[in-house]
């Protein structure tokens, strides 16, 4: 019976032992978790300036110089960061030699705005004074959180070159150029890339990107992701596609092209995922079973012990007393 009590106290111990590791998982999971959302994309820093409206919507025109590159709310410009909480910008570029752009928002958010043409770039930005100075990370900047319920943008020129670092939804019809440029810091949450007609493309896509690619490419295409970005070039005629694929922690991103596709299975990211969701599940199901097996043998020496009292209990000599001597005489 000893080595049993000492087998069932030793199930115990190390079903609290597999418990606390699979806390320990679990917090770190979590912890994991919370510092790939957190940030500025996060629309949560008390730094950054905020723009809150919900004003009527309105439609201006801004008449630019001709131009080919498209800096979109780009750090690149100002060293700012201009992030739309809600409802994010609708971007549709359109390959044309007019050379306008038109904007649909909130109407006090229209003459916020600056668009402008400088050398060859259409620089997108809200006017300086809205900004706050940001530091993070060791680095300086200015950010703009801007909350509305509408910003629609059409772009109209034939753009070879475009850079992001904001959160938007894309429509992007590219025009016939040598090489195709997108550079995308930001995230592009619903994209499609059409008409490419280029003897090159080179393209970054970051955060949750999701882009289409359609077209031909008589060269080379360059097509990098990371964080958690899918893209589906199975519809762009290249010559050749040379992808570089990478994810966060829980993401995972891959680029899919006619000859090629590649995924972030055996990136950092994935293999961190699966190693802590299968430590999780490892513990908890070593837990569950030890807890079984000291359950069980906790029922056998009870059952046991219940055993032993009901045959105490009849083996059990009474004892000589005057009242138990007189019913034996009589």
């Amino acid at each position: 019976m000893r080595r049993e009590v000492e087998r069932m106290m030793r199930l115990r111990r190390i079903s609290i032992v597999f418990a606390v590791l699979g806390a320990i998982v679990l917090v770190i999971m979590a912890a994991m978790g919370i510092i790939s959302t957190i940030g500025d994309y996060s629309g949560v820093n008390d730094e950054f300036a905020e723009i809150e409206t919900e004003a009527q919507v309105g439609t201006k025109s801004f008449n630019i110089q001709p131009a080919d590159k498209l800096l979109f709310f780009s750090e690149g410009v100002r060293n700012e960061r201009t992030l739309f909480l809600n409802s994010i910008p609708n971007l549709t570029i359109h390959n044309s030699d007019k050379y306008y752009v038109e904007v649909t928002a909130n109407k006090d958010l229209l003459d916020k705005l600056e668009v402008t043409t400088v050398e060859d770039q259409i620089r997108f930005s809200f006017q300086k004074k809205y900004y706050n100075p940001v530091t993070a990370n060791g680095r300086d900047y200015r950010g703009l959180f801007v909350d509305c319920t509408q910003f629609d943008v059409h772009v109209y020129a034939p753009i070879t070159e475009f850079y992001t670092s904001a959160e938007i939804n894309l429509e992007y019809n590219a025009p016939k150029c040598e090489t195709l440029a997108i550079s995308v810091l930001g995230e592009i949450r619903d994209g499609r890339v059409y008409g490419v007609d280029s003897n090159a493309l080179v393209a970054g896509f970051c955060g949750a990107s999701n882009v289409s690619f359609e077209g031909e490419v008589s060269g080379h295409s360059v097509i990098e992701v990371m964080h958690n970005s899918r893209i589906d070039a199975s519809m762009l005629k290249t010559k050749s596609l040379s992808t570089s694929v990478s994810c966060q922690i829980y993401g995972f991103s891959y680029v899919i092209g006619q000859d090629v596709a590649e995924y972030s299975f055996t990136k950092a990211g994935f293999v961190l995922t699966v190693v802590s969701v299968v430590l999780a599940l490892l513990f908890a199901t070593l837990f569950i079973i030890t807890r079984i097996m000291f359950f069980k043998q906790k029922e056998e020496i009870d059952r046991y012990v219940e055993k032993r009292k009901v045959e105490e209990r009849y083996l059990k000599i009474p004892e000589k007393t005057e009242e138990n001597l007189l019913q034996k005489e009589e």
